[in-house]
């Protein structure tokens, strides 16, 4: 969170400071780069991940919790808040479920303010004070209709985002339930080999360089200009694994993605790009690669790495 508000935060938290309550959401709050230059200069934002959208890094972009786990009321939030209030205009990542209606095949929302997934509800004085939505406990709210509804054209999967129109001003794609599936197994999927991971219940889904080109494509409609935060999530995802293979292609995944960034700033001339990391990912180093499997690993940590 701290190159997205300028303070450390502690950890697990977003756009906040820390407070003396277990409540998830009543923590004095921070202000979001994004936000402040929507606030002082008309800016948009746009938010593109290949994690679930609600997690800790496009999370620490737009939410103001004390639970980054908090997926019901983070999502919410990018849509009461994000959109009402600070410019939010493209929102591309995994994370469906959270959109889905509790009780419908695939959701993940929770009907509780307490417990992992928590919805968000804001005590009274606070979001009268900060001039913002209260929220409701509304676990079988439809969040994807409630975009359409804000003017989002909605993308489900890759072709669809292809489609969508160089006038598109607002635009949120949804390509996944949770986490999106890595470079190369997206890349595997479209060269016709075996189906692995989740990409066979999800078949089509962009890469991270072609969701950075269409987020530019909407972004760049608005005036007076935007922010734009991509993120390669899964490098660091698939290091925790020591899955080298995918890792790399994801950092190759995540290089073409800037490719696309900086060939529109050079084209602009009026647009800065930033590439940095949020943390180091598993002791990840190019000379070598596990040879076991995660459950052996565990084993082995359990006896003291012998």
């Amino acid at each position: 969170a701290c190159y997205s508000v300028g303070n450390k935060s502690n950890n697990g938290q977003e756009g906040v400071f820390p407070d003396d309550t277990t409540d998830k959401w009543d923590n004095p709050r921070v202000e979001h780069m994004g936000n402040y230059l929507a606030r002082t200069q008309g800016k948009a934002l746009g938010i593109v991940t290949t994690a679930d959208v609600e997690d800790a890094t496009p999370g620490s972009f737009s939410a103001h919790t004390q639970d980054r786990g908090a997926g019901t009321g983070i999502c919410d939030m990018y849509l009461d808040e994000g959109v009402a209030k600070h410019n939010l205009r493209v929102l591309l990542g995994g994370g469906r479920k959270w959109f889905i209606p509790f009780g419908t095949a695939g959701s993940g929302r929770v009907n509780s303010l307490t417990l992992s997934g928590a919805d968000a509800v804001l005590p009274a004085e606070l979001a009268t004070g900060w001039g913002i939505s209260a929220g409701s406990l509304d676990p079988t709210r439809n969040l994807i209709a409630d975009f359409q509804t804000a003017g989002f054209a909605y993308a489900p999967d890759s072709t669809t985002l292809n489609a969508v129109s160089s006038a598109t001003t607002k635009l949120l794609g949804l390509f996944h339930t949770g986490n999106m599936d890595v470079s190369l197994d997206k890349i595997a999927e479209r060269r016709g080999g075996a189906s692995v991971g989740t990409i066979a219940t999800f078949p089509d889904q962009p890469l991270l360089e072609e969701m950075t080109d269409k987020a530019l494509q909407v972004l760049k409609n608005n005036v007076q200009g935007f922010v734009l935060m991509v993120e390669g999530a899964s490098i660091d995802k698939q290091a925790h694994n020591m899955d080298t293979e995918r890792w790399i292609l994801d950092t190759i995944e995540f290089d073409n993605a800037i490719r696309v960034g900086q060939s529109f700033a050079q084209k602009r001339g009026d647009t800065l790009v930033i590439i940095t990391a949020d943390h180091e990912v598993s002791g990840v180093s190019l000379i070598g690669g596990s040879i076991v499997s995660d459950s052996k690993l565990a084993e082995l940590a359990k006896d003291g790495g012998v």
